[in-house]
């Protein structure tokens, strides 16, 4: 007998908007802004923590592709988002002034694609941005005044693909494709400018894939690195920039290290998160411990530490379940 095949899935369950997405907790911890549809198209929305879904307002008018992409400025007084013309992803800078609605295009060059390199709350006021302004195919660095607007190229690309900055707005570390594949990791000392660059770790290219740059450390003289070097899996390792010295700090033998936490301000290391069949957390600093294990004892799912006030008072944290979607909390 001839069994009747089920229903096609509806296109828009899979390709149709989100309702909601990417919340972001705002540095005073009052406020939340996310991503939601504005007559159809993905916007900014803004409104204080524990109010109703319909006491938030879209904060930008976006009628084209819709935004994705977006942050709090440090002073609570705007919103930064990328955007591009049409699908070109020549994507610009803007931000939006919350008290007048008033939206500034910060990088308004036609044909370049802006890059947000680093932003310090201790800088409220400025910003270090990448440009391919002088040459399409390389992005130099740049720090903006979101004062005036000013643009000041601070670092040439002579040939590198990442821009690394230290907590002063610095760029100390950038990342150069080696022709087989591999990675050279490439410092200069603070103060320091032209063509002080030295390498001080080359990556082979088994090993490039899983490398990546997590930050500097507290003092600025060190880096937090994701790698697989010299092991089977991932680990987070301390490189030593001055004399190119690595200490592991955490690792797993057949399984990736796939989250690191750090405090906001110190940089110092808190927690670092082992990928297996479920998220496992090693917690580092113990000050946190009462911290995870309330966070532990909200619901089931894998957590995830998304977004900190400057006071680091109220934290936003995700969970991730297999029978349901993604669920926040404050």
């Amino acid at each position: 007998m001839a069994v009747d095949p089920p229903p096609l899935v509806p296109r828009a369950v899979i390709f149709a908007n989100p309702e909601t997405i990417l919340p972001r907790i705002s540095p005073d911890g009052d406020h939340l802004a996310y991503v939601a549809p504005r007559d159809g198209v993905l916007n900014v929305w803004v409104g204080r923590i524990g109010e109703p879904p319909d006491r938030f307002r879209a904060v930008t008018d976006d009628t084209g592709r819709g935004i994705r992409s977006f942050f709090w400025s440090h002073d609570n007084h705007g919103i930064f988002y990328l955007q591009d013309e049409g699908g070109d992803e020549n994507w610009r800078l803007h931000d939006v002034d919350l008290g007048s609605g008033s939206t500034r295009d910060l990088t308004p060059f036609d044909g370049v694609r802006a890059e947000v390199v680093a932003y310090e709350k201790r800088f409220p006021t400025r910003m270090l941005v990448a440009l391919n302004a002088d040459d399409p195919r390389l992005h130099d660095a740049y720090h903006l005044d979101l004062v005036t607007g000013e643009l000041e190229k601070v670092a040439d690309n002579f040939g590198v693909s990442t821009w690394v900055a230290d907590a002063e707005l610095r760029v100390r570390v950038t990342l150069r494709n080696r022709p087989d594949g591999g990675i050279e990791l490439l410092a200069r000392p603070p103060g320091s400018g032209g063509d002080a660059w030295a390498s001080v770790l080359s990556i082979d290219p088994d090993d490039a894939v899983g490398t990546q740059v997590v930050g500097f450390d507290g003092d600025g003289r060190g880096l937090y690195l994701l790698t697989s070097i010299a092991a089977d899996a991932v680990r987070l390792v301390h490189l030593d920039l001055d004399g190119g010295g690595m200490a592991v700090l955490a690792e797993d033998p057949r399984y990736d290290v796939g989250g690191v936490t750090l405090h906001p301000d110190s940089r110092e290391l808190q927690m670092a998160s082992v990928v297996k069949a479920r998220v496992e957390h090693s917690i580092r600093d113990p000050t946190i411990q009462a911290d995870i294990d309330g966070i532990r004892a909200v619901q089931r799912g894998d957590f995830t530490i998304t977004g900190r006030d400057h006071a680091d008072r109220k934290w936003l944290v995700s969970f991730n379940v297999d029978d349901g979607p993604i669920a926040y909390y404050v």
